[in-house]
């Protein structure tokens, strides 16, 4: 009997709770990053290998991702738009991966304990983000390859044929994620703590895999690095970065073992040194990883019934405890990253946590068949509040609108946040309500995608001077990353327009615009009504009549025509 025969009903039982729990998601749209990303992205809208292992939306800054784009193209050939399908197979690849880290558990633990551990796993409200998400599909594609890697690699006698299999799931890994080099890493940390011998293959292996990703990743996909400076996070000098180590630890470690407030798009910065930012936080780590240096202590004076030392289990939480401080180093703004925390980042270092917690348990827990029904209850009584709160999660991923307003409230300080629900409010028609958020995560910090949104409210509000003053901030904050200026410079060309500064516009768009989008449309054309300005102007041509942005008339003169203003009565994008 292999090992999937022993195992299947364990893997049946996964999937009927994961479908259980998850089931709410099947009924969920899209939401936050899948529109730039998937929908709004002809890039994976064709299964084309050369674009999508080249330079394009998932291979770009300081990422260089093409298992992601070819997945998401294949998927988009076959479903379109349609969500449910991208969720359907988002939730069955989670419950694929719970099934190989309770296979790699069991090589550790008793099939009880691999098992309650696995369910943690998959119901934890931690890792809801990685599977409402559709975005962050990432997490299971890397991780699956990954784990397989590790559960080939970890057998004492491999044979030539599973060393490439093995060295094929890490480079599906690699190409998914960069935390699939920690799967490399990991299972030559693993051979060499339990001393299983064909080290110098692995190594040489694994410069060949790293070389093989740099020439793709720069020579074939044309990325470097570059971080997106939009963030507050990378704006900040190293040792301000150090300044939120603790912080970062302690929010991970609190959502793991208290998962209430689950929030997106996290961009707080700890800028200076206080008892609640930094020092309590320092104090909690320092208890945490005291506790572990503990653990570890006790573990190797502990003794078995043949009174020697059990190095076995202490090497065991050595290397659980690796894999934990691994995950944990990419996530504490060494190199910054995207935003301060994300809970989909853990979905690596949580198998860590989970396998120093089992060892502990299988070191000091009294026999599971004397206690059985008490070790039954409580796992239940765990696994129930969990699974609880992440099945009343998935609700709030049903739309951009819904899961932006719920987050609000419990991170009203947020202007990314609030920047994103003013713009769904604006875009559903609610000029005045979307303008309040706007406004206001434009006075908690300012970058380029914000003051473009303000310019647009003032526009809305006939505005115009504050417009232009809040596109030309949206210019000078602008960074080239993911994202384009064409969208600000249609909006300040339309807005100068409409203020009856033709000259201006002209411009802009002579100088600026059509240098870097010299076969735009729409640039065209505006560059054409503001000739036609110009030419009205000349003639004292004026009309009386204007429709305001509500569609009703007012008595403003002006020296756009009526078809002009027709074209420009509202932000171009």
């Amino acid at each position: 009997m292999n090992t999937l025969q022993k195992y299947e009903k364990y893997f049946y039982f996964i999937i009927l709770i994961g479908v259980v729990i998850y089931f709410p998601i099947f009924f969920n749209g899209f939401v936050w990053d899948d529109f730039p990303f998937i929908i709004n992205n002809p890039q994976v809208h064709q299964v084309n290998l050369a674009i999508l292992f080249g330079n394009n939306l998932f291979n770009t800054g300081p990422f260089y991702r093409p298992i992601p784009a070819v997945y998401f193209a294949v998927l988009y050939t076959l479903s379109g738009k349609a969500a449910f399908f991208y969720h359907l197979l988002q939730l069955f690849l989670h419950c694929i991966g719970t099934f190989l880290l309770f296979i790699f558990f069991c090589a550790f633990f008793s099939d009880y304990i691999a098992f309650f551990l696995a369910l943690v796993f998959l119901v934890h409200p931690i890792n809801i983000e990685s599977v409402a998400y559709i975005g962050s599909t990432q997490s299971e594609l890397y991780f699956i390859p990954g784990i397989s890697a590790l559960l080939l690699a970890k057998q004492e006698k491999l044979s030539n044929r599973k060393f490439y299999l093995t060295i094929f799931f890490l480079l599906l890994s690699i190409f998914t994620k960069e935390v699939g080099f920690l799967f490399l890493f990991l299972a030559i940390v693993y051979r060499a703590l339990f001393k299983l011998g064909a080290m110098r293959k692995f190594f040489l292996y694994s410069g060949i895999i790293v070389l093989f990703y740099a020439v793709m990743r720069v020579f074939y996909g044309g990325v470097t690095y570059s971080t997106n400076n939009t963030v507050t996070i990378v704006n900040v000098p190293l040792f301000v970065r150090m300044l939120n180590r603790p912080s970062i630890i302690v929010y991970y470690l609190h959502i793991f073992f208290f998962p209430v407030n689950l929030l997106i798009w996290q961009t707080w910065v700890v800028k200076s040194i206080s008892f609640s930012n930094f020092i309590f936080p320092l104090l909690l780590s320092s208890i945490f990883f005291g506790c572990i240096a503990l653990t570890g202590y006790l573990l190797l004076q502990k003794r078995d019934t043949n009174h020697k030392n059990n190095k076995t289990l202490f090497k065991t939480f050595l290397f659980f405890f690796i894999w934990y401080i691994a995950g944990m180093g990419m996530l504490l703004q060494i190199v910054p990253l995207d935003m301060t925390v994300a809970d989909r980042w853990f979905y690596f270092p949580i198998v860590g946590l989970l396998g120093m917690i089992g060892i502990m348990l299988t070191a000091w827990l009294p026999s599971f068949k004397t206690y059985k029904t008490i070790y039954l209850v409580f796992a239940s009584i765990i696994l129930f509040l969990l699974a609880s709160r992440t099945f009343v999660r998935t609700f709030d991923y049903k739309d951009d609108m819904t899961l932006q307003s719920h987050d609000i409230r419990a991170g009203n300080d947020n202007y990314y946040l609030l920047n994103e629900y003013g713009t769904e409010l604006f875009e559903a028609n609610k000029i005045n309500e979307g303008c309040k958020y706007i406004k206001k995560a434009a006075s908690l910090g300012q970058d380029a995608a914000i003051m473009n949104e303000l310019g647009d409210c003032f526009q809305e509000e006939q505005q115009y001077d504050d417009a232009i003053s809040a596109y030309e901030k949206a210019i000078q904050l602008h960074r080239s990353y993911d994202d384009s200026p064409l969208p600000i410079y249609l909006n300040l060309a339309q807005t100068f327009i409409l203020n009856d500064q033709p000259q201006e516009a002209i411009s802009l768009i002579k100088n600026s615009a059509l240098p870097q989008f010299p076969n735009n449309a729409k640039l065209l054309q505006l560059l054409s009504n503001a000739q036609a300005q110009i030419n009205f102007n000349g003639n004292n041509f004026q009309f009386v009549g204007t429709p305001n942005s509500q569609g009703s008339q007012n008595n403003q003169t002006t020296t756009v025509n009526s078809q002009l203003y027709h074209d420009l009565s509202s932000p171009m994008l």
